[in-house]
């Protein structure tokens, strides 16, 4: 457990990674090549949130494809769940924004890795201000809303057009309006928005110390 011994105290400055090496890296953790990401971890490892240069780190690139073994080296390695990439999303939203289909699903491992890491749960992409209650993978899954909110998931919180997750949500039903084809999906996303309905309507009365908790995560992240 060589990673375990190198990353249990605070990380050097070591060795720079070329562009290239950064590249590879990166690459690597959307293929979920562990060894290739333990490698890199071990060699430069004050560098674990360092950028390709498409602006994404390892961590983005694993949570984008739920790479949930190498997310886990990564966050042990001490990367930046809160870090946004050059769209402006951390890995955390970017876990939302690209959540899976298929068999992947409901496969929230990565997702409680990074908010055990401090993950904000109530950060926002920077430029739009979406939230991760408001993207279409959350808007259409009442599992993962459901899960969200518990957490602590504010769903009061406004993008920068002033648009709330359950407006996102009632966006979305409208976009399938007559559409058989998604008549299931709809149905799915009309009971989220009754639930984000009923969030936002008893936010006020959440317990007082997980309601300053996230009051004072949204000031520090108030888009300017």
């Amino acid at each position: 457990m060589a990673l375990k011994r190198d990353f249990s105290g605070a990380s050097g400055k070591g060795e720079k990674p070329s562009a290239r090496a950064i590249a590879t890296f990166v690459a690597a953790a959307a293929k979920g090549d562990k060894k290739a990401v333990k490698r890199f971890c071990l060699k430069y490892r004050s560098h674990v949130d360092a950028a390709d240069k498409n602006g994404r780190t390892a961590l983005q690139a694993a949570a984008e494809h739920n790479q949930v073994d190498v997310g886990n080296v990564l966050l042990f390695a001490k990367a930046d769940p809160n870090k946004p990439a050059q769209d402006g999303a951390s890995p955390f939203l970017t876990w939302a924004k690209t959540y899976p289909d298929g068999k992947e699903r409901n496969d929230y491992r990565l997702l409680e890795s990074m908010l055990m890491a401090d993950a904000r749960i109530n950060s926002r992409q920077e430029g739009t201000g979406m939230s991760c209650l408001m993207f279409d993978r959350v808007c259409s899954d009442e599992k993962l809303c459901d899960y969200l909110l518990k957490k602590g998931a504010d769903p009061t919180l406004k993008d920068k057009d002033g648009k709330t997750a359950r407006d996102h949500a009632c966006k979305m039903s409208d976009r399938f309006d007559g559409e058989d084809g998604h008549t299931k999906l709809k149905e799915n996303i009309d009971r989220n928005i009754r639930k984000l309905d009923k969030a936002e309507k008893e936010w006020p009365q959440r317990p007082r110390a997980a309601k300053v908790l996230n009051e004072e995560l949204a000031e520090r992240l108030k888009l300017s």
